[in-house]
């Protein structure tokens, strides 16, 4: 509601001021456009216009309220504001150039379209602390550094990073005089109507160094799909990096930091696995999402096996009988079906496939040991610490924010819970992450739809080692080593890694997927009781005292749902004041475990007493009480 209202005020703004500006003016009007005074047009109406003689060649204020759409016909320079209100404003292949102090103002589903064409402006840049969106493009940039005179253009054509991957259509080309060494961070904005369909889960950030160097060999855009262009050979294709970054569906941005220089920016579809040297599955059952080695990819005899999505690979891609591939497969070098395996798709051997160059992540550690006891819980702050051992059965609890471990050892049966109710959680850690047999991530209170908002980055040379039976979710990269799945692991994430091997029967997909991972397998003979009961069938809606009662730091809330629904478990204070929301949205049929680490919706630690929580799934409402006793 909130952003409805502020687009309102918004657009009656932008009216407002282009009313009282036109009412100072004499001037003339023709077909859908108005102009009272020689630099101040607006297009309104619901037919689509091509501009014509109307249009100056220096604007002041362009104004698009055409629900039909206005198509650009020449170069035009604009000095204050541009404003998209309503219907798109297509380039159609013309640039506009904004003056220093020009602004774009777009609403949700109205923006600059047009391949080909872009929106550009030159600004200097040296204050950047507190972040700056240069024009109001769509990208703001964060650095201590001083980047000096700076030219940002906003493009519109689809970025061709595979031969079966695009890119959205919007892309930045940033050419600052100062481009070494920034750490920067950045925040692209997106408008859901550019993702041609790409889950916003599964958005990743890429970055070219050699696009605008082949782009200018070429004298036009040569991904530029709207300009009729293909590339004939790998070599002459621009690399893409790999940044990934962090998505907020709300904002409609994807963050990230760490960049230490500009080029061309754009965001696709990401990958579940990305390898640098292999990526070798072996008896695979079920999986999903696009795969890409700049070496080989091999499935060894499936279970058999179903995986959807694309593969491209450098060099050669081999599959072996009982496998089915719904996707496609390109490799630069050799293709091999083996007995019954086959491809949905196009298989094409010989094609041109681009390496991706991996991120290089630098940080480190802290001092002082953590250790979690044997079936006990610890709730970390964010923070840089040494050695971090989460003893048999123990539960760590992590929340919004950076962590810097120099080891994090997860012993058997360990959990750990992650809290995203207030932005992401960062884990990176510098020489060993492990993840021990039956292990699970939890993250609240958005569950396994948010495994985006998890990233695990270790910049070990050692095998990342994650045994049987382990849950995990979340992005792990680790572009120096081998990540290892054992035999019955389920994962829903992406891997960025030197190389990925996977033994049998593991599960793995996308952040996109709306597959509910559980284990494989019972945790122990000790939990025999526990996964009894939560394996029988939930024949109706319950909730369940919390424990421990009283509490402290943090509790666990039980609850069970005879079906898949919306659902919403809230704390509330006695005088009814809702003090944490942690759980909104749907869920599955089933039992469900969730935990209160006894802060607030603002990471606040809650002051002892007592308090309520309220389930509501459908017509089924009920509250119980719990007490923080510090």
């Amino acid at each position: 509601m909130k952003t409805k209202i502020q687009i309102m005020i918004l657009f009656a703004a932008v009216i407002s001021l282009a009313q009282n500006g036109f009412a100072q003016y004499s001037g003339g009007s023709g077909d859908g456009y108005t102009s009272s005074r020689s630099d101040d047009i607006l297009y309104e109406g619901t037919t689509p216009i091509v501009t014509g003689a109307e249009l100056p060649d220096v604007v002041h204020n362009l104004t698009i309220n055409n629900s039909g759409g206005v198509t650009l016909s020449k170069n035009i320079t604009v000095t204050n504001v541009l404003s998209v209100l309503s219907g798109d404003f297509n380039l159609n292949g013309f640039v506009v150039t904004f003056g220093e102090n020009a602004t774009l103002i777009e609403t949700p589903g109205n923006i600059i379209i047009g391949g080909g064409g872009n929106i550009t402006i030159t600004g200097t840049l040296n204050d950047l602390t507190n972040g700056k969106n240069l024009g109001n493009l769509g990208l703001e940039i964060i650095t201590a550094a001083q980047l000096g005179e700076t030219t940002i253009a906003r493009g519109n054509v689809p970025q061709q990073l595979t031969p079966s991957k695009e890119s959205s259509r919007r892309f930045f080309d940033v050419d600052p005089a100062n481009d070494m060494n920034l750490e920067a961070t950045v925040e692209f904005h997106y408008d859901e109507s550019e993702l041609e369909g790409i889950p916003e889960s599964d958005l990743a950030l890429f970055i070219s160094h050699d696009a605008l160097g082949l782009e200018g060999n070429n004298g036009a855009s040569a991904l530029g799909k709207g300009n009729g262009l293909t590339l004939a050979a790998a070599d002459t294709a621009p690399t893409w990096e790999f940044l990934g970054g962090t998505v907020n569906s709300a904002s409609k941005t994807i963050s990230k930091g760490g960049i230490g220089g500009f080029s061309r920016l754009t965001i696709a579809r990401g990958f579940v696995f990305l390898a640098e040297k292999f990526v070798k599955i072996d008896r695979n059952v079920a999986s999903a999402g696009d795969i890409h080695s700049n070496g080989d990819i091999e499935f060894d005899k499936g279970g058999p096996g179903t995986h959807t999505g694309d593969l491209t690979a450098v060099d050669d891609i081999e599959i072996e009988t009982r496998n089915t591939i719904t996707g496609n497969a390109f490799a630069g070098d050799d293709l091999a079906l083996r007995g019954n395996a086959s491809v949905s798709g196009t298989a094409q051997e010989k094609a041109s496939v681009i390496s991706f160059v991996l991120p290089t992540p630098s940080f480190k550690a802290g001092k002082g040991d953590i250790t979690v006891p044997k079936r006990g819980s610890l709730n970390l702050e964010p923070g840089a610490y040494d050695d971090v051992e989460v003893k048999t059965g123990g539960t760590l609890f992590l929340r919004s924010g950076d962590y810097f471990f120099d080891e994090l050892d997860t012993d058997e049966r360990s959990v750990l819970s992650i809290d995203v109710a207030n932005g992401p959680v960062y884990i990176n850690v510098v020489d060993e992450l492990d993840f021990d047999e039956d292990i699970e991530i939890v993250i609240t209170p958005f569950g396994q739809a948010a495994s985006n908002q998890v990233t695990f980055t270790t910049l070990q040379h050692s095998k990342v080692d994650i045994e049987e039976d382990a849950l995990i979710l979340g992005w792990i990269i680790a572009p120096r080593a081998e990540v290892h799945f054992d035999e019955d692991c389920r994962f829903k994430g992406s891997v960025v890694a030197k190389s990925i091997s996977v033994e049998e029967d593991v599960i793995f997909v996308p952040h996109s997927s709306t597959l509910h991972l559980t284990k494989a397998h019972a945790l122990s003979k000790s939990d025999e009781a526990d996964a009894a009961s939560a394996q029988a069938p939930v024949t109706g809606y319950e909730l369940a005292q919390n424990y421990p009662n009283p509490f402290n730091p943090e509790t666990m809330i039980e609850f069970q749902l005879p079906k898949a629904g919306k659902v919403s478990l809230k704390i509330y204070s006695v005088l009814g004041h809702e003090v944490r929301t942690l759980v909104e949205g749907e869920m599955p049929a089933g039992l469900h475990r969730v935990q209160w680490d006894g802060r607030d919706q603002l990471g606040r630690v809650a002051e002892s007493g007592v308090y309520l929580y309220r389930l509501t799934a459908g017509d089924f409402v009920k509250s119980r009480k719990l007490v923080l006793l510090k």
